[in-house]
């Protein structure tokens, strides 16, 4: 009986002990679910900060996207602004730069003309004394000018052809003994020059303005040498043109 009671007593605790490793067993596994449960929220976790911060550069991109194409759109239209002002001013200068109305005088042909008397009156003028002289009648360094007796007389002549007399000419004339006097310091003109084409800048109906552009070569040769560039200037005075800024090319 003691045996058997033995026996049972053991057959119990072993019982217990089956029931404890299996409670043991089970802890255990619950605890690696909780383990894999708390590893897949974490990786949850993980991949909803990265979508979020993905939409996040997503938004960030499209609004750097945003602001680029207003930016762009600033630029263009500041494009098109300046395209319509510079339009607006060279609307502005084409009136501004009204052409001689039309059956009037050949402006082109006019300015040759008056280029050509600039030149010869210039050269006779204030180069040399292109009028008659008395060589015989001389004062100082002056010979006396048969034709006219006034340095008046000569700005007259001068202001024919140009707007204003020049300031040389109180230089090489001057009166005396109620007779006129040049100082003849004359030169030679320059023996490379060839000759001047007037190229229009602006033309109105009293005023134009040309590039005289005077071309010279070497005597012997022929060969072309480097070409010169003036301003010639014509203004119209109670309806006749007058030279209002010359420069003698050679």
């Amino acid at each position: 009986m003691k045996i058997r009671g033995i026996l049972m007593a053991v057959t119990v605790l072993m019982g217990m002990a089956a029931a404890a490793g299996c409670n043991d067993e089970s802890t255990s596994s619950i605890s690696r679910v909780e383990k894999r449960n708390e590893s897949s929220v974490a990786e949850v976790s993980t991949t909803l900060d990265e979508s979020a911060e993905g939409s996040d550069s997503s938004s960030e991109g499209d609004s750097d996207t945003a602001q680029d194409t207003t930016e762009k759109s600033a630029a263009q239209k500041a494009r098109e602004e300046a395209r319509e002002q510079a339009a607006e001013i060279q609307e502005t200068r084409s009136d501004e730069e009204q052409e001689a109305p039309a059956g009037d005088e050949d402006t082109q042909k006019t300015a040759e003309e008056m280029f050509k008397k600039s030149c010869d009156t210039f050269w006779d003028t204030l180069i040399n004394c292109g009028y008659q002289l008395d060589e015989e009648d001389q004062s100082g360094e002056g010979v006396r000018v048969v034709d006219y007796d006034s340095v008046d007389a000569i700005k007259e002549i001068y202001t024919q052809v140009f707007l204003e007399p020049d300031p040389m000419i109180d230089e090489k004339y001057f009166e005396e003994n109620g007779k006129l006097y040049c100082r003849d310091g004359a030169r030679g003109a320059d023996m490379y020059y060839r000759s001047t084409e007037l190229m229009p800048v602006s033309v109105k109906e009293n005023f134009a303005e040309y590039t005289a552009v005077s071309y010279f070569a070497d005597p012997d040769t022929n060969e072309p040498m480097d070409k010169k560039q003036y301003d010639f200037k014509m203004m119209k005075v109670n309806g006749e043109w007058r030279t209002a800024e010359f420069t003698l090319p050679y």
